[in-house]
C-alpha cells in the first residue's frame, strides 16, 4: 500500500448498558442488566471504509493501548465489543482509532460513562414514638404538647445520598413524583423535617399511615421506599 496516504474514518464508541436513561451515567439497574456487574460493555464501531485486516487500537480506563485486528465477523457485525471495568463513583472510559494496513491512522475518539451504583434508603419515623415500635404509649402521649404526632424522613449520612438527589412521594394518580430536593443541610441534619403531623385524636379511630417516600438520583438510581404507621396504646 505504498501510495495509500488516506486516513481511515474514525470509529464511534457506545456504552451499551447506558440506556435507561441514556445520559452518560451508569446506574445500578443499567449495570445489572447482564450478569457481569464488575464490567460494562463498550461497542467500538467498524467504519464502512475499514477493511478486514485493519487494526482497532484502543485503551480502557487509561490503560495500555491494545490492538484488535478486524475480522470478517467484526466487519459483518459492524462493531467489536470490549469489556470495561466499572467502579462505583468513578468514570469508565475508552479511546479508539483505526489503523489501516498502510499505517494510516484515523482520528482517535473517546467515550466515557460516569458510574453511580449506590443510593441509600430513607426511614420514615414518628418523633414522638421514641422507641419506634409503631405504638404511642400513654407516657409518649403524655409528653406531647401540641396534640399532634410529627414524622420525619431520616437521610443516610454515609455518602450514599448527595445534595441534588430528591425525595419522591406518590401523587394522587399513583405516580412517584419529586417531593423535595435534598440539600447539604438536610444531609448534615440526617433528616428532612417539614410540618408533617397527624392529630392524636385521629389515632383513636385506628392506625394512621404516613405517605410513602423514596430517594432518586440523577443517574437513575431509586431507593427502597419507606413509610411509618402509628396507633395508640
Amino acid at each position: 500500500h505504498p501510495n495509500d496516504h488516506t486516513a481511515p474514518s474514525e470509529p464511534t464508541i457506545t456504552f451499551v448498558e447506558d440506556i435507561n436513561p441514556k445520559d452518560g451515567k451508569l446506574n445500578k439497574a443499567e449495570n445489572g442488566s447482564d450478569s457481569d456487574n464488575a464490567n460494562t460493555t463498550a461497542k467500538i464501531s467498524v467504519p464502512t471504509d475499514a477493511v478486514v485486516g485493519d487494526v482497532i487500537k484502543y485503551t480502557v480506563n487509561g490503560g495500555t493501548e491494545q490492538s484488535h485486528t478486524i475480522t470478517n465477523a467484526d466487519k459483518t457485525a459492524g462493531h467489536v465489543e470490549i469489556k470495561v471495568p466499572v467502579v462505583d463513583g468513578q468514570t469508565s472510559s475508552v479511546t479508539a482509532k483505526i489503523v489501516d494496513q498502510a499505517g494510516n491512522a484515523s482520528k482517535e475518539v473517546s467515550g466515557s460513562v460516569d458510574v453511580d451504583l449506590t443510593i441509600g434508603n430513607p426511614k420514615v419515623r414518628f418523633l414522638e414514638d421514641t422507641d419506634n415500635n409503631g405504638v404511642l404509649s400513654i407516657a409518649e402521649v403524655a409528653a406531647i404538647k401540641d396534640g399532634k404526632a410529627h414524622w420525619v424522613i431520616d437521610i443516610p449520612t454515609d455518602g450514599s445520598i448527595k445534595a441534588g438527589d430528591v425525595i419522591q412521594s406518590i401523587d394522587s394518580k399513583g405516580n412517584w413524583v419529586k417531593f423535595v430536593t435534598i440539600t447539604d443541610e438536610m444531609i448534615k441534619d440526617g433528616r428532612f423535617e417539614a410540618t408533617f403531623n397527624v392529630d392524636i385524636e385521629k389515632l383513636r379511630n385506628g392506625k394512621y399511615e404516613t405517605p410513602e417516600y423514596r430517594f432518586a438520583d440523577d443517574a437513575g438510581n431509586i431507593s427502597d421506599s419507606s413509610k411509618a404507621t402509628l396507633t395508640l396504646d
